[in-house]
């Protein structure tokens, strides 16, 4: 929350597609720290210091991704289908979990673990080009953004809201576990 809720803003304030592209940039950076303070074949440990930065760099990209691909998403499909976008979109993060988890191994059996950096940061890279290179800004959402103000939901919107936000954390939290 002490990231999602300024990544709004951000969003709100210069535009979605530059705080998703800041993020992938803030991903990538991350996982360049990470690659290059990990253990590699010439060295036994990395430095612990230099590894939690990396992720604490690449988790904040991870955020800011999150919070406006989730807009863009909405805006994409806004009166049209959005149960079905955002269930695809929701997915994609234990998709990609899982998809990791059948990989990386493959991969740091044929070349270390520096070959797994190596492949996540090439995945970002393409990810960050086929944003600049690909991704319209919807009409739908330059049309909204002149000066629509969100309010805070009541009575049993707000239940609502809060319940479906603590299904998703035990969801992502049981997922955690796994």
């Amino acid at each position: 929350m002490a990231l999602a809720i300024p990544g709004g803003g951000f969003g709100a304030r210069y535009g979605d597609k530059p705080v998703v592209a800041a993020g992938l940039v803030l991903m990538l950076l991350g996982g360049i720290v990470m690659a290059t303070s990990g253990p590699t074949s010439n060295a036994t440990s990395g430095l612990w210091s230099m590894q939690l930065l990396g992720r604490v760099v690449a988790g904040t990209g991870g955020v800011l991704l999150n919070v406006a691909m989730s807009k863009m998403v909405a805006d994409w499909f806004a009166g049209r289908e959005i149960a079905t976008a955002m269930g695809i979109f929701v997915n994609s993060w234990p998709v990609g979990v899982a998809l990791g988890l059948l990989v990386h191994p493959m991969l740091a059996a044929h070349g270390g673990l520096l070959l797994v950096h190596t492949a996540v940061a090439a995945a970002i890279v393409a990810g960050l080009v086929a944003l600049i290179a690909l991704y319209p800004v919807p009409v739908a959402a330059v049309a909204g953004s002149a000066g629509s103000k969100g309010t805070w939901p009541r009575g049993i919107a707000l239940a609502a809201v809060l319940t479906a936000g603590l299904v998703w954390g035990l969801y992502n939290a049981a997922i955690g576990v796994v």
